[in-house]
């Protein structure tokens, strides 16, 4: 194996094109949804009502990169403080803020929903177990504009008992970890449709290690290559290959693929978890794919990618709080119709969030991320090369 196969110290243009096209499925699924009055409207629709499944590529972008830092830096002193340490730095100070920005615009304004309904959900929001209160609930938030804030729970959760499990684990042991991490999932979710909880399949943490998993698992391909031309097993190239075929026929038989019956989020989010997983592998894997490696040099998807954290964070509320005023001066003020004012005022509104979100990022967030540098984040020593080589004999 190569130190370059293992070295996260550099980011990845190509994973953060995948991270850009992640902020932009779930921003269209967020902001567009048209009339399918004739066939070009109704193709859209069918895109943006599918894109909801950026979440699922967060996920497992985020089970690789995650799983890929600690099989670096398990044999580094300061394991855990510096994973901690750098995860609170990037993730915290900004979905903070934002709470603090909720909770203020609610108990200062008048708005459709008052601070009183909220405010039963502000412990939950705090200690990152929304997700588990709407489980158990089978509710959604009050407000919309921290609906979406369930996803940055599950992401929490499993960074809390991930690094050590990454820590104790072999190497040949951990890929096998990840598929019966899979395989739970996916029994959870059937078990909880059984139940007819239709959200825990969606939401329930356990219900999403799929996608998690199966980016780790890519993570765990990745670390243990002994050469840079070393391709996926068969078996894990052939059920990528199904998942993505199987996503296709459904999406072109249902037209999309909607959020309807609960069966039908459990077969899409399982399947997804395994496609996805094969896209990051394909990037991450760069110039044995020279293809997938031009289609993600977008310098448009790179930046996006870069501010995707504070876009999600903000990007409902500003669906919430802006757009409904410009789609009402657009239909007052030119004789367009519905769906040309759906389109421009989204994407009116998707600007100002960007620059929101670039504004929040230079200003308030890196100037706390510069504090990284405390908690060092290793590159690969000869000791943790050496044991992974020798610990790779069993291929995952």
């Amino acid at each position: 194996m190569t130190r370059d196969l293992l070295d996260t110290s550099k980011r990845d243009a190509g994973l953060d094109a995948v991270r850009g096209l992640a902020i932009l499925m779930v921003l269209c699924t967020h902001y567009f949804r048209f009339s399918p009055d004739t066939w070009l409207w109704a193709a859209l629709n069918s895109v943006f009502k599918s894109s909801w499944l950026g979440v699922d590529l967060f996920f497992s972008l985020s089970g690789f990169l995650i799983t890929r830092i600690l099989i670096q830096s398990r044999e580094q002193e300061h394991y855990f403080r510096n994973f901690y340490a750098r995860r609170a730095l990037r993730i915290f100070p900004a979905y903070y803020l934002y709470l603090i920005f909720v909770f203020f615009l609610f108990e200062n304004f008048e708005l459709a929903v008052s601070a009183a309904e909220l405010q039963p959900w502000k412990w939950p929001l705090l200690c990152y177990v929304q997700n588990i209160v709407m489980t158990i609930d089978g509710t959604h938030m009050p407000w919309r504009g921290l609906d979406h804030l369930w996803s940055l729970a599950v992401e929490e959760q499993f960074y809390l008992f991930w690094p050590l499990v990454v820590f104790m684990s072999p190497t040949r042991l951990l890929p096998r970890i990840c598929i019966a991490l899979i395989a739970l999932a996916w029994i959870c979710k059937f078990v909880l449709l059984a139940a007819t909880w239709k959200f825990a399949a969606y939401g329930f943490t356990v219900s999403r290690l799929d996608a998690l998993a199966a980016g780790a698992w890519i993570a765990c391909w990745t670390c243990s290559r002994q050469s840079p031309s070393d391709s996926l097993p068969r078996y894990a190239r052939i059920a990528s290959f199904l998942a993505a075929l199987f996503l296709t026929v459904h999406f072109v038989r249902g037209r999309g693929l909607g959020l309807t019956t609960a069966s039908n989020i459990a077969l899409i989010t399982s399947a997804a978890s395994l496609a996805f997983a094969g896209l990051i592998y394909l990037v991450a894997s760069g110039n044995d794919y020279p293809a997938v490696k031009r289609l993600f040099d977008s310098r448009g998807l790179r930046f996006l990618g870069r501010y995707s954290y504070g876009l999600y964070l903000i990007h409902i509320a500003w669906a919430e709080l802006a757009l409904p005023a410009v789609q009402r001066w657009l239909e007052s003020t030119t004789g367009l119709g519905d769906n040309w004012v759906l389109l421009i005022s989204g994407i009116a509104v998707i600007s100002l969030a960007i620059v929101n979100a670039v504004v929040l990022y230079h200003v308030y967030e890196a100037p706390i991320l510069s504090l990284k540098k405390f908690f060092p984040q290793p590159t690969p020593s000869r000791l943790a090369l050496s044991r992974s080589n020798s610990e790779t004999a069993v291929r995952p």
